[in-house]
């Protein structure tokens, strides 16, 4: 029996970069040596507390915002589309592997084979400067972004992945806990994170380009689900969003809420930012903590006190957005995406789920 090898408490950073909407992939070498720079001062900055171990940057860090593109033929997405592992990763590894640290990200992701087609692929870089977790977005989000699911194409991506949760929910077991990775709007299905909880996590990173009115006050959905997601599955909660936003004539630059946080496995805000410009923050993660409160045996263990098969019939029969919904092409425009939306809100109403 091997004995239990102690975490020491570390800190984890969010860089909240101003992002920038490029044409082609060849911006992406100057917008990388940037964050690299600002990989440098969060280092220097926040090695005064703990260790810097995790680096975290938000959804579309590399392309700026996917809503701004919508005027490109799906075709143009593979211009900008970059391959995880692939030449971007690989500049950003020479930073993890610099510094012995993790480097967190979501980006467009092109998969050989799937041509017009792109994913939104969250992954994570070792101190080895190696992609060592991939993960791409279930709930991709129809009114904002043109990605393709998992679920979208479930027979040819069963086939050539397998459908296991460990496929569609990966985590990752490394030497600063077990993370896992999911993305903006998968935020607002509890299911998502409960996969990976279920699947070991102990640290969710949710790279997200968050926008307003949702961000800031009357609404705050970001910090209600974010507090949420941590509270129900007892998991620390990195959640790095975007700055602003430099993109094409008459799209704000503060359209992002900024905002990005770090929450503890209780719900606590530990650390948040609270401008829409460039900037980093940082908190000491101690997953000894986290284990130590989730091996309690007392109320609001909640993975523990879960009740899964009264809930597996529910699931089977309810039958909501379904699968496989752009297997033969992906969808065109949003006109695409709303009308599909249309068609699932009809089939919630036939089955008596909403009453119109």
């Amino acid at each position: 029996m091997n004995a239990h090898v102690s975490t020491e408490p570390y800190a984890a950073c969010i860089v909240q970069p101003q992002v920038t909407v490029p044409s082609k992939r060849e911006e992406y070498k100057k917008i990388i040596q940037h964050y690299n720079r600002l990989i440098d001062f969060t280092v220097q900055l926040y090695s005064l507390h703990a260790p810097v171990k995790l680096v975290a940057f938000p959804e579309f860090f590399l392309q700026g915002s996917a809503a701004a593109l919508v005027t490109h033929d799906q075709k143009a997405y593979k211009e900008i589309a970059v391959e995880v592992p692939g030449e971007e990763t690989e500049l950003l590894g020479q930073k993890a592997k610099e510094y012995g640290l993790y480097v967190v990200g979501a980006t467009m992701e092109y998969v050989p084979g799937w041509e017009n087609r792109f994913f939104n692929c969250a992954f994570i870089i070792s101190p080895e400067g190696k992609v060592i977790h991939k993960y791409r977005k279930i709930q991709t989000g129809p009114a904002l972004e043109l990605s393709t699911s998992p679920h979208d194409v479930h027979e040819e991506y069963a086939a050539k992945y397998g459908w296991e949760p460990k496929t569609l929910f990966p985590v990752t077991d490394t030497p600063i806990g077990r993370l896992g990775t999911y993305i903006c709007y998968d935020g607002h299905f509890p299911e998502v994170a409960r996969a990976l909880a279920l699947n070991g996590a102990e640290v969710l990173i949710r790279p997200t380009a968050y926008l307003e009115p949702w961000t800031s006050e009357p609404m705050d959905w970001w910090s209600v689900l974010n507090r949420a997601r941590a509270i129900e599955n007892t998991c620390y909660l990195i959640a790095p969003t975007r700055g602003n936003i430099v993109g094409p004539p008459g799209m704000p630059r503060e359209w992002s809420g900024g905002r990005s946080q770090i929450i503890d496995f209780e719900g606590r805000v530990m650390c948040m930012n609270k401008t829409t410009g460039e900037c980093v923050i940082g908190a000491v993660i101690d997953i000894e903590h986290l284990r130590k409160r989730r091996m309690q045996k007392v109320d609001m263990n909640h993975l523990a006190h879960l009740r899964t098969e009264a809930y597996v019939k529910v699931y089977e029969k309810a039958k909501c957005w379904p699968d496989n919904q752009w297997a033969a092409a992906p969808p065109g425009s949003f006109r695409d995406t709303r009308r599909a939306t249309g068609m699932s809100v009809e089939g919630l109403v036939k089955r008596g789920i909403y009453k119109p």
